[in-house]
C-alpha cells in the first residue's frame, strides 16, 4: 500500500453523489468510511483529480456533506481523503463509526483485514514493540 490511513475504515451501505468544481455530478455507492476519507465503488464517470462536494445517505444515519479530493483508483473502486466538514456532518460520520465499532463484526473486520498491523507502526512504517502490564488486583474494601 502506497498511502497510509490515519484512521480505521468501517463498512458502510448508502448512496454518493460527487459534484466536481465544474459542476458535473457522479453517482456511486459507499463502501467503507473513517474520519478521514471514504471509499466509494459503482462510480457513473471518470473520476478527476479534483475537489468534489460529497454527500452521503445512509439508511441508518441519513444524510451527510463534506468535500474530498480522489486520493486513488483500483479497478472500479476509489479512495477520497476528507478535506473539509463541518462539525454537525462529522458527528454524523463519528456515530457511524462508533455503531460499527460496538458491534462484534468490527473484532471480525480487524483480523480480515490485518489492521492491528499498522496500527502498530510509526508513520515510517517502522513496527513499534508493544507490551501490556497488568498489575495485581488490588482490594478495594476497607477495615
Amino acid at each position: 500500500m502506497k498511502y497510509k490511513r490515519l484512521h480505521i475504515r468501517v463498512p458502510v451501505i448508502g448512496g454518493v453523489s460527487l459534484e466536481s468544481e465544474l459542476g458535473v455530478v457522479i453517482k456511486a455507492s459507499a463502501l467503507d468510511i473513517s474520519e478521514n476519507g471514504i471509499g466509494i465503488n459503482d462510480f457513473s464517470n471518470r473520476l478527476e483529480n479534483t475537489e468534489y462536494k460529497i454527500q452521503v445517505t445512509t439508511i441508518s444515519h441519513g444524510e451527510m456533506h463534506f468535500s474530498g479530493t480522489l486520493v486513488h483508483t483500483y479497478k472500479n473502486s476509489a479512495g477520497f481523503k476528507i478535506t473539509n466538514i463541518d462539525p454537525s456532518n462529522l458527528k454524523i460520520l463519528k456515530n457511524i463509526i462508533s455503531a460499527f465499532q460496538a458491534t462484534e463484526e468490527f473484532i471480525k473486520h480487524i483480523d480480515k483485514r490485518d489492521i492491528m498491523r499498522d496500527w502498530i507502526k510509526d508513520k515510517d512504517g517502522n513496527e513499534i514493540d508493544v507490551s501490556f502490564e497488568v498489575s495485581p488486583a488490588q482490594d478495594d474494601t476497607t477495615v
